[in-house]
């Protein structure tokens, strides 16, 4: 089913190519494209995709967003932090770019800046789950692991399916001592998804804990 999908994805991306030979201009295909490359898990031509959308027209938001957010998953924070700025730039109450520059500035240890960030996209959007998990990760890294933990639960009671949610809940449970319901948010990570890899890791930390 796997090899399907990128088959798929693969033939519409030669479809698109076809259509750009006529208009290499045309945005909306560039932007296009982006996303099938970001299905295909290839960060770097989805990038470079978007960067021809904003060249064709520099005032796309949804172009400068994408990149801040495909950039800070390849670990490119400071360009990452760029694109968010300027998406902001053009709508100061973009609540993903908001939550995309919280997340750069997050992972350039600018904590209390990052925060800043995060509160705003909450405020802006109370429903957006993925500020709500970033925003747990940080009070994680700043050991404000009873705050941390209520993150993860909004961001799992707003997306019940998502691994990431699951995962963080439990290793802030964990970091409370609280071994067994700990586990019980690993299993469901991992029922969603079986090869997580780190659900997989902290079940078998605190199952050695547990042994001791």
């Amino acid at each position: 089913m796997k090899l399907y999908k990128q088959n798929k994805l693969e033939d519409s991306n030669q479809c698109l190519d076809e259509v750009l030979k006529l208009d290499p201009n045309d945005e909306e295909v560039w932007y296009l494209k982006s996303i099938i490359f970001m299905l295909m898990d290839n960060l770097d031509d989805a990038v470079n995709c978007l960067e021809h959308v904003i060249k064709i027209n520099p005032k796309s938001i949804s172009a400068w967003q994408d990149k801040g957010k495909f950039l800070n998953k390849l670990g490119n924070y400071h360009e990452a932090l760029k694109s968010s700025e300027e998406a902001l730039k053009l709508n100061a109450d973009n609540y993903k770019a908001l939550s995309n520059k919280g997340y750069s500035l997050m992972n350039l240890k600018n904590y209390q800046e990052s925060l800043r960030y995060y509160n705003k996209a909450i405020e802006l959007n109370p429903e957006y789950f993925k500020v709500w998990s970033y925003k747990a990760m940080l009070l994680g890294r700043l050991e404000k692991n009873e705050e941390a933990l209520q993150c993860f639960e909004k961001a799992t009671v707003l997306k019940p399916t998502n691994v990431h949610a699951w995962s963080g809940k439990g290793l802030a449970l964990e970091m409370l001592g609280k071994h067994e319901e700990a586990l019980k948010c690993l299993n469901k990570a991992l029922e969603l998804d079986p090869n997580a890899e780190f659900p997989k890791k902290g079940k078998e930390d605190i199952m050695l804990k547990m042994e001791k």
